[in-house]
């Protein structure tokens, strides 16, 4: 969970848009693999066109990406050559 501080100041900017307790259900993806759009649970907000998208899962963001994008996370001795 986001600090209350740190949240305040996202939600404050242009364009941020922090969902709390919204599970991502898809992704919109373009080609070359890039995302365009989120799809969610969220009754009020299904679907979030976007530049950047931001993983805050924790533990479980490997399997996320690799059931939803089909994609795996580098490991920490890669992260140099990305």
């Amino acid at each position: 969970m986001l600090g209350n501080a740190l949240r305040g100041a996202l939600e404050k900017r242009e364009n941020v848009h922090i969902l709390s307790g919204t599970e991502v259900t898809g992704y919109e993806v373009a080609e070359g693999g890039i995302v365009r759009a989120v799809e969610t649970n969220n009754e009020e907000v299904t679907r979030l066109d976007c530049d950047v998208v931001v993983l805050c899962n924790g533990p479980s963001a490997p399997y996320h990406l690799y059931k939803h994008l089909n994609t795996i996370l580098p490991s920490i001795k890669n992260l140099s050559k990305i």
